[in-house]
């Protein structure tokens, strides 16, 4: 009986990923706090600290970018495991039909590309983990935000009810307006370095990539999907091969 090959198609893992709910948090945040920042960002300005510009320009558009990587990454990792199936599945394929030398050599060179990705699915694994963890860590960081400006509010809402306490508060550095302008510098000091860590993050998922070249394997969605016929091709490839019989050479 004929040994049947099984490969499955990558096709279904291989659709770029769209913008979750990270993407919608942030404008979620916006939306509860524009009120706020509206409100506060007059007497800041007076304290030369612009709140509303640091507090999403730093962050808003790259949060829903890097939630659309984290999505690509995994699914170039499912493709990855896909194809060293299907390089497995061609290897144990071989003794059946052909053997021979030559034969055991594209065995070989099969089970080759398995592992490499094998290997390729668990860097990039690794890689799609780190930029999880890093979404997890800044969105934590926007609900600090979020508690932050109602810490603000209700400071604001305390010199709501007089103006010549406010400017005397402002003219003089008193207490509440000193913890307005720390609170701030916290904020501002927190989003800087969540946008730092972004480029860096970015750099490093590019280091990732020159290793997996090393591997045989470029990762690229669009590169991997070229990669989703091979069984096809090794097909037309057999229909040129010499035959042997199973027990010869």
């Amino acid at each position: 009986m004929a040994y049947v090959v099984q490969l499955r198609d990558v096709d279904s893992v291989l659709v770029s990923g769209a913008s979750g709910t990270e993407g919608d948090l942030v404008e979620q945040i916006k939306g509860n706090c524009g009120y706020v920042v509206r409100g506060i960002n007059w007497v800041l300005e007076q304290v030369n600290i612009h709140l509303l510009d640091a507090l999403f320009d730093k962050l808003g558009g790259d949060f829903s970018t890097v939630s659309v990587m984290a999505e690509d990454w995994r699914r170039t990792g499912l493709a990855a495991g896909i194809l060293a199936d299907n390089y497995r599945e061609m290897a144990a394929a071989v003794p059946t039909v052909w053997r021979g030398d030559t034969a055991d050599a594209m065995t070989a060179k099969m089970e080759e590309f398995a592992e490499n990705l094998d290997a390729a699915a668990e860097c990039i694994e690794m890689v799609q983990m780190a930029i999880d963890d890093m979404l997890a860590a800044t969105k934590s960081a926007m609900e600090l935000v979020a508690m932050s400006l109602s810490l603000i509010d209700d400071l604001c809402m305390y010199f709501a009810g007089s103006l010549a306490k406010l400017a005397k508060e402002i003219l003089t550095g008193g207490r509440r307006i000193k913890q307005i302008i720390e609170l701030a510098r916290d904020v501002i000091r927190t989003l800087e370095a969540l946008a730092d860590l972004i480029p860096a993050l970015t750099k490093t998922a590019s280091a990732v990539a020159v290793t997996l070249k090393g591997l045989d394997f470029v990762i690229v969605a669009s590169n991997t999907k070229t990669n989703k016929d091979v069984g096809d091709k090794a097909d037309d490839a057999s229909s040129h091969l010499p035959t042997f019989p199973v027990g010869g050479r």
